[in-house]
């Protein structure tokens, strides 16, 4: 078996691992378990799971899974994306997350420390955010982001600085509070890509813990990319 092969047996294993005790774990503790899935039109899904640590004094730290699943033998593969890789498999990422308050020169009123292991990819991932809220009224609120990130691979490779990358992304986001709508107005750029891309994205929330989000982007190519999914979300 190789070694590629290995790492997402692993990764999809400690996934299944995970939403395993956190499905038991629910019957017994009903704080800091939260679920999220979203269902592909190629009958492909992603499921993240995550569970809340105990907090110190001013920080909240998180672990969970990202799973990326590939569409069961029972759907209909006519239905299928024609472009869908046929050997594709399902694998998952493992991470966690530490938010803390205040950030540099006292602009920001939150700081996110997030790092993230891909055995699929063979990548490790730190990444920083910083976020405040501007509340506009009583029922409007703009929040502002500042995000950075660095990857390399998690084994040695010849050049580890090619291998290497970095990205970055700002956004504005407007919250209407009545309405359960969120506007966001973002930009990125990353090390592979090198220019700046702009996107625009909607979401609103349908029910509880239903959402539907569009999104209008740039590509590196020079294509518009246009997007709109629905996700569900559950506490236990």
């Amino acid at each position: 078996m190789s070694r590629l092969s290995l790492g997402r047996d692993v990764a999809v294993s400690l996934g299944l691992l995970l939403l395993a005790s956190q499905a038991g774990s629910a019957f017994a503790q009903t704080n800091g378990i939260e679920g999220h899935r979203r269902d592909n039109p190629d009958g492909s899904s992603s499921v993240s799971v995550s569970r809340k640590l105990l907090p110190t004094m001013r920080w909240e730290t998180r672990v969970g899974a990202d799973l990326s699943l590939i569409a069961p033998q029972s759907f209909d593969r006519r239905l299928r994306n024609p472009l869908q890789n046929p050997t594709e498999s399902s694998h998952g990422v493992a991470w966690a997350s530490a938010v803390m308050p205040g950030g540099p020169l006292g602009i920001w009123q939150t700081t996110t420390l997030q790092a993230r292991v891909d055995p699929h990819e063979e990548q490790g991932w730190l990444g920083t955010r910083f976020s405040r809220s501007v509340p506009v009224g009583s029922n409007l609120s703009v929040i502002l982001e500042d995000g950075y990130g660095y990857s390399r691979p998690l084994h040695h490779v010849p050049d580890a600085l090619t291998a290497s990358s970095w990205e970055t992304d700002k956004a504005v986001r407007i919250k209407v509070s009545p309405v359960h709508t969120t506007l966001s107005f973002g930009t990125r750029r990353s090390s592979a890509e090198g220019e700046w891309l702009n996107s625009i994205s909607a979401e609103q929330r349908i029910l509880n813990g239903l959402t539907v989000t569009g999104t209008v982007g740039e590509t590196a190519e020079g294509v518009i990319n246009r997007s709109v999914w629905a996700a569900f979300s559950r506490k236990w």
